[in-house]
């Protein structure tokens, strides 16, 4: 027996909108039917057009910088407020700097790419192909080498390295191991573990290590303990059994 939270809530729930200043960080996306395709432009905060719609898909822009997908290669590259391609399209997904999804924050000065991820698995929670995080000038921080990264939450993100193995009805069997990097892409914690709550809450994490559940701090160390409470109150924890 352990007592254990299940925080898979977290994935869906962390979608805090990114807070930009005024600027072109404010400049959005939107869709517009053309000869019969619709296509993704921006437009500022006041509503202009700013970059006519052209592209298959587009994140909005942040750090002065948007992740797009390109009309003939299908492709995902990055574009400044001009409308010039700073990094090519070259990713099969890509989501803009300091973003993690679509109007979620990320990571500080990355972005999340993927090459390998099929038409049919774009924008979807179990995707195929590998993700990583780059730079502003497109070099790689954290190889690209990981089946998922989690959001960002307490500093940290998880991150699974395996893949995940989706049949033709959808079925999906999960093949890995889970770790953590902080929000400067670094990886604090290795991939190791067989299960893992998504994410820290209040610097603790339940995993699951051959067969056996336990917690650990944000450094990886194993906590043997329960927490100290030092003023008066009540702590309640659930229990279930062991998995």
């Amino acid at each position: 027996m352990m007592y254990k939270t299940c925080f898979l809530v977290i994935i869906a729930c962390m979608t805090g909108i990114s807070a930009h200043t005024e600027g072109k960080d404010d400049w959005v996306s939107f869709q517009l039917e053309k000869e019969g395709q619709m296509l993704y432009g921006f437009k500022n905060a006041q509503g202009e057009v700013m970059i006519e719609p052209m592209y298959l898909w587009a994140d909005d822009f942040s750090e002065e910088l948007a992740a797009v997908q390109d009309v003939k290669t299908k492709k995902f590259g990055f574009i400044n407020t001009k409308g010039k391609v700073i990094i090519p399209f070259k990713y099969d997904e890509a989501y803009s700097f300091g973003r993690y999804k679509k109007g979620q924050d990320g990571f500080p000065q990355l972005a999340l790419v993927n090459i390998g991820n099929t038409e049919a698995h774009r924008f979807k929670l179990f995707t195929q192909g590998k993700w990583g995080l780059i730079d502003k000038k497109g070099r790689v921080v954290l190889p690209i080498k990981y089946g998922y990264i989690f959001a960002v939450h307490e500093g940290m993100a998880c991150i699974f390295e395996g893949e995940f193995l989706i049949d033709q009805k959808e079925s999906v069997d999960v093949q890995g191991k889970y770790g953590f990097i902080n929000d400067t892409g670094i990886v604090v914690i290795n991939p190791i573990y067989d299960h893992v709550d998504p994410a820290f809450v209040n610097g603790v994490l339940n995993v699951t290590k051959d067969g056996e559940d336990f917690q650990i701090n944000k450094k990886g160390e194993k906590i043997d303990q329960f927490p100290i409470i030092e003023d008066k109150g009540i702590f309640t924890f659930n229990m279930i059994d062991d998995l």
